[in-house]
């Protein structure tokens, strides 16, 4: 059986294989230090607030002692070391181990994957995971892992959002021939960093006349003068991060596409400090790496405007990356919790501090944009594992109808009302007929509501189907009023003996009853 509810219309990164130590931050006296009192002040252990003398992340909600290992994105690595510092400062009791590696290394290692290193609480990632990796549950945000120990899961949360900067020597020959065109397309870029042809990129849908109207027609060369008159005859050197890297990715899927000819020869590197030095070095290269290290190199770095899907040429900031203007090179940022209990009494405390105000300033403080309200109450509703409830405007809902509807339209009712406190819903009974009646306005059946419950579908003396099959035009009471059906949840009526009884031996020994058989026995019909 369905349940049905119908409601009133009216009338109208980075992967990478890195070797490089692990940084470890603890809350024992040795890696960690706590002031005198005058700006730490430690509570119970359970709420602590610290103040460094730079940032005032204010009071830290402390979980239990323990420890928490986390590995994976490069971009994601300076955030959670700012995260791990503040939080083990003001949790003596809390060690938390801080790696890089690489999106593929924290999509493994919170996995299991031997293959990847040692099993982590926490995998960063820069971006979302591959099909390979993980399958995902009907709750849109746990991953559960096809690669290493399959038993595992993990929650994803996005935790801040980065804008890809493509980025040149500050007063050098690339950035004037850019800043001269005004920013680059994303169709200029794809030639710049790909391995493919002219006349594959042509076959590919780029009017090629409008990416380099000065191309020289030889493919062994990429010059700037092809992009302009105005730009050097200069080979356009490439620096960018390796083919393991998230970051490497996701550049590869937003701008070129994924074409299998895959990038043009460059400097690659897997610390995006070589590819600084490499830009630094050469005044006519090109390359691109996560906002954070652009953040940190603004005296000798600038970054290209990119043109976005509305046609603007856009350079990233705080507020073009938040917004999404700085399209189509902005992407979030990831950790993935181990979905074990005994490792989210740790982690979920953790991250509840990263997304609150405190964690926000340190987002800011290492080059990334904080994720903005309404993201923010999701993930935190994934911490809890639970969906958030979105609340509409202030107002009262009105709900009538089926008894079998009745107990799930008042746990719905309650949770909604305690989450939305300017929302009041009244609940009532009185039958499928009732929840017909009373939608449609039909006074016979009481006063008219907002949504009528039915455990039943619509009779034909009731409403009238539309063409699109779920709206029903009223035909008893107001029939100037619509109705959209929507199926709630789905019942199983249960036929019942005593157990034990004669009933259940005589139906048991028969092996079930057939529909025919229940007919005869509840309808008042002659065998004839």
């Amino acid at each position: 059986m369905v349940s049905a509810m119908a409601g009133c219309l009216g009338n109208d990164d980075d992967d990478k294989d890195d070797n490089t130590d692990p940084g470890t931050t603890t809350g024992d006296d040795t890696n960690s230090t706590v002031d005198d009192g005058t700006n730490s002040t430690v509570d119970d252990g359970t709420n602590s607030t610290v103040d460094d003398g730079t940032i005032d992340v204010g009071t830290i909600v402390c979980g239990p002692d323990g420890s928490i290992s986390i590995a994976g994105s490069s971009t994601v690595l300076p955030l959670a070391e700012a995260w791990a510092e503040y939080y083990t400062e003001a949790c003596e009791g809390v060690t938390v181990t801080v790696e890089s590696g690489g999106s593929s290394s924290g999509a493994g290692r919170v996995c299991a994957n031997s293959a990847k290193g040692t099993p982590v609480d926490i995998g960063d990632m820069s971006r979302d995971w591959k099909d390979t990796e993980r399958s995902v549950a009907e709750d849109g945000y746990t991953m559960d892992c096809l690669v290493g120990d399959t038993s595992r899961s993990a929650r994803q949360i996005v935790v801040a959002f980065d804008g890809l900067s493509v980025v040149m020597k500050k007063g050098g020959a690339a950035e004037t021939c850019v800043n001269g065109m005004g920013g680059l397309t994303p169709d200029q870029l794809r030639w710049m960093f790909s391995a493919e042809t002219a006349a594959e990129l042509t076959a590919a849908g780029l009017d090629m006349s409008a990416v380099t109207p000065n191309g020289d027609n030889d493919d062994s060369t990429h010059k700037w003068s092809e992009l302009s008159a105005n730009c050097p005859n200069a080979e356009i050197n490439l620096a960018y991060p390796d083919a393991a890297s998230g970051t490497y990715e996701y550049f590869f899927e937003a701008i070129l596409h994924e074409a299998e000819q895959g990038f043009r020869s460059g400097q690659q590197s897997s610390d995006d400090n070589v590819l600084v030095n490499a830009l630094i070095g050469d005044e006519t290269a090109i390359g691109y790496f996560g906002y954070a290290y652009y953040q940190e190199n603004l005296a000798t770095l600038t970054a290209a405007a990119v043109q976005n899907d509305a046609g603007n040429m856009v350079t990233p900031s705080g507020p073009t990356v938040a917004d999404g203007t700085y399209n189509p090179l902005s992407r979030p940022l990831f950790m993935n919790l181990l979905a074990e209990d005994a490792s989210l009494a740790n982690t979920v405390p953790f991250l509840k501090f990263g997304l609150g105000d405190g964690g926000d300033l340190l987002v800011n403080s290492v080059g990334y944009v904080p994720i903005p309200a309404d993201i923010q109450a999701t993930m935190e509703a994934r911490l809890a594992g639970t969906q958030p409830v979105v609340c509409g405007p202030a107002g009262s809902i009105s709900i009538a109808g089926s008894s079998t509807v009745l107990p799930l339209a008042e746990a719905w009712a309650e949770q909604y009302t305690e989450e939305c406190s300017d929302v009041t819903v009244t609940v009532e009974s009185g039958g499928s007929s009732s929840g017909a009646g009373r939608v449609c306005a039909n006074s016979a059946k009481g006063t008219p509501v907002d949504i009528g419950d039915m455990s039943r579908d619509w009779k034909a003396t009731e409403a009238n189907r539309q063409a699109n099959g779920f709206v029903l035009d009223c035909l008893v009471g107001d029939s100037s009023r619509d109705v959209a059906q929507f199926q709630v949840a789905i019942d199983g009526l249960s036929v019942v003996m005593k157990k034990g009884g004669a009933a259940e031996t005589c139906v048991n020994g028969m092996g079930g009853l057939t529909p025919d058989q229940l007919r005869w026995m509840f309808s008042a019909e002659t065998a004839a």
